[in-house]
């Protein structure tokens, strides 16, 4: 019975397996230098992802979650290497061009090479305008520190 208890706490303590994800090489300030590329109306415009953000642990150990200045925060389940887009999310965000926007990431991956992430995602986006405008948007860049 000591044996079983034993065993119960540590498959708790350690989780199945035995080995959890490590989203420690993620954590921390990043660089971006990227590109959105917005289609509105078949009119491509494209907008600087250049500047500085945050990656943080999720809520979940396997979880990171980018803090972007925009404040559109994203969270990515991490496996390895990679982490993808946790499902489809959806912020409002100030435009470049004005306004308020709905976006919603329905896809995006993260590449962890070294001191490097490859990103890239996509979604759809809403100006809310009378009458409103429907947009797609990729979004594609590198972080680096």
């Amino acid at each position: 019975m000591k044996k079983m208890l034993w065993t119960t706490f540590l498959t708790a303590l350690f989780g199945c397996g035995g080995g959890g994800v490590n989203v420690q090489p993620y954590i921390g300030l990043w660089t971006s230098v990227g590109n959105e590329i917005e289609t509105c109306n078949s009119v491509p415009h494209n907008t600087s992802l250049n500047g500085l953000l945050t990656i943080a642990q999720g809520a979940s150990p396997a979880d990171v979650v980018t803090n972007a200045p925009n404040g559109c925060d994203l969270t990515w389940s991490v496996s390895g290497n990679t982490a993808s887009l946790k499902g489809s999310q959806t912020c409002a965000v100030s435009g470049s061009a004005g306004g308020i926007w709905t976006a919603t990431f329905t896809s995006g991956s993260l590449t962890l090479s070294g001191n490097a992430i490859s990103y890239s995602d996509q979604g759809t986006g809403v100006l809310n305008t009378a009458p409103a405008i429907q947009c797609t948007f990729t979004q594609a860049g590198t972080f680096t520190r």
